[in-house]
């Protein structure tokens, strides 16, 4: 049902209207000047250079990809081979080739599919680099989207996982105070909550958007699980932190 919810709201052009990547009359300036989005790109810029990754014509996978403005850059910057997956049609079949479009980017470097992240037609050990940007939090089987990454990765390639919530200090004590000031007067939360918080309890998902707010803790224990070796970096975005990963 949750994944049912999630699929219909991103599917839904109303809203994504309002969202900061969507293309407003063919024209991508918007995008461009977003500061959060050049942070993103930034972020990648940053991984790729201290790890020495060369992507002149390898072969780039992003799961999740929307309308492919960071995809774009990569592209052009990189003269990489791209591939976009992402189950929103509008993004892929509209949004995604006015933003190639507008980057400039080359449209006979990109390849373009509607489907499922977690079970793709993309060939085994094909892929030099798989690109999360923030496409991990959406999933509600991480272990099985870093499988699939796993799968279709040569032996040698890696995985970015940008843009993912890390909410800081303040944000937490402003969500523990929340919690016992509601522990102590609702009897309803109180029965459905212990008196400890948890970090589901603090940032629970949320079933429309398909968020799950993982901690540090949980992506240490997924990556673990998944045989990945990986880093840690802090975003150029506020509360938000990236991971370059490999298979251990």
């Amino acid at each position: 049902m949750k994944k049912a919810f999630s699929l219909e709201y991103w599917n839904n052009k109303k809203i994504e209207k309002n969202k900061i990547f969507y293309v407003k009359n063919n024209n991508i300036n918007a995008l461009k000047t977003n500061p959060k989005l050049f942070n993103y790109f930034s972020d990648f810029e940053t991984i790729v250079k201290i790890n020495n990754c060369i992507l002149k014509n390898r072969n780039v996978t992003s799961f999740g990809c929307g309308s492919c403005w960071l995809e774009a850059q990569i592209q052009i910057k990189y003269d990489a081979w791209i591939t976009g997956y992402d189950f929103s049609k509008h993004r892929i079949n509209r949004l995604a080739k006015l933003t190639i479009k507008g980057y400039k980017a080359d449209p006979k470097r990109f390849k373009l599919l509607v489907g499922d992240m977690h079970n793709t037609t993309i060939r085994s050990a094909s892929q030099d680099l798989v690109v999360m940007c923030q496409s991990l939090h959406h999933s509600t089987n991480p272990r099985s989207l870093i499988a699939e990454a796993l799968r279709i990765l040569k032996p040698t390639g890696r995985i970015i996982v940008l843009g993912e919530p890390s909410p800081g200090l303040q944000e937490h004590f402003r969500k523990i105070l929340v919690h016992f000031i509601k522990f102590i007067l609702i009897n309803s939360y109180r029965s459905r909550h212990g008196f400890f918080p948890t970090h589901s309890t603090l940032f629970p998902p949320c079933a429309q958007k398909g968020d799950i707010h993982y901690s540090k803790s949980d992506y240490y224990f997924m990556f673990n699980l998944s045989g990945l070796e990986f880093k840690l970096y802090k975003s150029k975005n506020y509360n938000k932190i990236s991971f370059w990963c490999w298979k251990k």
